[in-house]
């Protein structure tokens, strides 16, 4: 039943405003995962449309996990209706979760914004693994020198209720691929249990990319993915992966 009230929740068909393509997939460790990804078309402080982005990872596994999950989305979606930025939204959620949770039910987390009329990306992170741009440039061959990774932010959520959380811009290009995860990708491990890594996810990638030029995000995602299967094998995974 947790299941699939948490499939409900997650986006299946994500939305996206013109100019902009979005794929997400999460594959939990157990029946129910403590991983947090939405995509949500919101009002932007200077009142038009944008598109709102989340990725998380919550500390645990298991249905204390989902529960808490599910507590983090509600609370940021709600501050993430009204127009203010990125990172007061991101703070008053840390708010909320400090009020109704133990110190050790923290949750890491990345908040986006994105303006599809200017494509400038605005986003907070806290403690979360830093997305990164894969930026193709004309004329060269694409490898993992293209790779941008989006640092910044603060204090995983949920431990201090005054922590203060801080933004930053990045001015998109048409091109740009945008990869967002969590943890459980990079430290997936093979039978040799070797793991995975970041750079085998940044060059996986840019393969794919490279391999499959112009094709929508989705395409892309499932690539990426198929590298990562590659690698593990049958090998039983040990964390939610989105």
């Amino acid at each position: 039943l947790a299941s699939a009230v948490q499939r409900r929740m997650q986006p299946t068909d994500p939305p996206s405003l013109a100019g902009l393509d979005v794929a997400a997939k999460s594959d939990p460790s157990s029946m129910v995962g403590g991983d947090i990804y939405d995509v949500f078309p919101r009002r932007s402080t200077g009142g038009g449309e944008s598109l709102g982005l989340l990725i998380g990872d919550v500390v645990g596994k298991g249905l204390p996990a989902a529960l808490l999950m599910s507590a983090v989305r509600a609370s940021l979606r709600a501050h993430a209706a009204e127009p203010c930025a990125v990172a007061e939204v991101v703070a008053r959620t840390n708010r909320d979760m400090c009020r109704d949770t133990l110190p050790n039910e923290f949750t890491t987390l990345w908040y986006a914004s994105i303006d599809p009329k200017t494509r400038m990306l605005t986003y907070c992170s806290a403690g979360h693994e830093p997305p990164f741009v894969i930026r193709p440039v004309p004329g060269e061959p694409l490898t993992t020198e293209h790779v941008i990774p989006l640092e910044t932010g603060g204090l995983v959520i949920g431990v201090i209720p005054e922590e203060s959380y801080s933004s930053r811009t990045f001015q998109l290009q048409p091109g740009d691929v945008l990869v967002a995860y969590t943890d459980g990708l990079p430290d997936a491990r093979n039978f040799q249990n070797e793991k995975w890594g970041m750079t085998r996810l940044k060059q996986a990638a840019v393969d794919a990319v490279v391999a499959l030029p112009d094709q929508r995000a989705s395409v892309v995602l499932d690539q990426i993915l198929w590298f990562l299967r590659r690698f593990t094998g049958l090998r039983h995974q040990v964390d939610d992966e989105t």
